[in-house]
């Protein structure tokens, strides 16, 4: 018998196999675009000085409270380029872009940087956005190209907001411009669980370039110039600190620059600055390979603010909060004198992280027509002997998506 991650049991037969197959593809999405998490969080245990603090922050987040959305536009009139970090698969992130958009656009900010689109699509994606009518199935089949199980409303929503906003623009008004920011990777090449680790392979497979360094030469060219906010996961937004760990695996995948997209678009002279959107922090000691962030300082900070102001921005560019130290998890790994404020220049909370939720499964994402093509790309060892089906394939979508609960739960 096997356990499975959604909690029950079930003898090794074909679809047990398949399971694990399309697991292991997952893996590999993962550990390609930056971001993987495990299982089990722990619960956090103050004492009277972290309490003590925690009271102090509160204090001084309350005299100089600022809405997510005010920072943001603060923030750009002294930059031109904002990344935004989300984690991947939290509604919540994408539900903040949606309402961000329109307020952006008000503000004279009418590019859009987003890491789910290819920049091959771009000018699908120009037409799409620009119609008399949203085109909903052309739109699903950006975020199909993207990658072949990154089938989520919430993602696709972003397109119908975007479409939205120039379909109701005034006459002679610029329309916001949505910009894919990731290159094609073919995962025709990945046949074995072998192959993923292989970097003459992955190569192969990242046939436009390293994700990293691909995103960083379009955000120069298609924004120099230009006010952009850049949505990506939040491990490419990094502008002065990498983790160690990704520096090693990038060297082991063949990668000769291991700098993060925000890094390399600031040593290329960009005016930007990074953000990064509330949620677990990455931390390998755990069993769910995520912890609460600062050692869950944030989250009870959060959760002792009234609900009217615990949507808020915290600037950490200097001051008590950028000084906060860092002392567990993968970032306190590099540098026991690591500061909050080497991170990121600003933090948004945008709720109590028991707020949050998955991203929802679009459904029949995967059908008889595009099938095929879905198994010769899904990202991870292929299918020979098997027989599966659309319907196995949607089901994996959607608790890749329903993982993201447990997550939280777990919290």
């Amino acid at each position: 018998m096997i356990r499975l991650y959604s909690g029950y049991s079930a003898r090794m037969t074909k679809r047990g196999k398949i399971f694990w197959i399309l697991v292991a593809g997952l893996i590999l999405a993962l550990l390609i675009s930056g971001w993987l998490n495990q299982n089990i969080a722990r619960r956090y245990r103050f004492t009277e000085d972290e309490k003590l603090l925690v009271n102090e922050l509160k204090a001084l987040y309350e005299s100089k409270y600022e809405s997510p959305e005010n920072f943001l536009i603060r923030f750009f009139s002294e930059y031109d380029i904002i990344f935004l970090g989300e984690t991947p698969k939290v509604a919540n992130h994408l539900l903040f872009l949606n309402r961000l958009l329109p307020i952006l656009y008000e503000n004279g900010i009418r590019h859009i940087g987003f890491q789910y689109l290819l920049h091959r699509d771009q000018a699908e994606i120009d037409r799409i956005v620009t119609a008399k009518e949203f085109d909903t199935a052309a739109a699903k089949q950006l975020l199909y190209h993207y990658m072949v199980i990154w089938g989520y409303q919430e993602y696709l929503q972003i397109l119908r907001t975007v479409w939205a906003l120039n379909h109701d623009r005034d006459e002679g008004q610029p329309p916001l411009r949505l910009v894919g920011l990731s290159p094609f990777h073919d995962y025709s090449y990945i046949k074995t669980e072998q192959d993923i680790r292989d970097p003459e392979i992955l190569k192969q497979v990242q046939i436009e370039g390293a994700v990293d360094v691909f995103m960083a030469q379009i955000i120069q060219k298609e924004f120099a110039g230009q006010k952009a906010l850049i949505y990506t996961d939040s491990k490419h937004i990094f502008t002065r600190y990498t983790p160690s760990d990704y520096v090693e695996s990038a060297r082991q995948s063949g990668l000769t620059d291991t700098r993060r997209t925000g890094m390399i678009c600031r040593d290329a002279g960009m005016k930007l600055a990074s953000v990064m959107l509330h949620s677990f922090w990455p931390d390998d000691e755990k069993q769910m390979g995520v912890a609460l962030a600062m050692n869950g300082l944030l989250d009870r900070l959060v959760q002792l603010l009234p609900r009217k102001i615990n949507h808020g921005g915290i600037d950490l560019r200097s001051g008590t909060f950028a000084q906060l130290p860092i002392t567990e998890g993968i970032y306190a790994k590099d540098n026991s004198d690591l500061q909050w404020g080497d991170l990121w220049d600003g933090y948004l909370f945008l709720g109590r992280l028991s707020s949050y939720h998955g991203t929802t499964a679009i459904p029949k994402f995967i059908n008889s027509d595009n099938l095929q093509y879905t198994l010769d790309h899904f990202p991870g060892p292929k299918i020979t002997d098997e027989d599966i089906s659309p319907k196995d394939l949607n089901r994996f979508i959607k608790r890749s998506g329903d993982r993201m609960n447990s997550v939280i739960q777990a919290f």
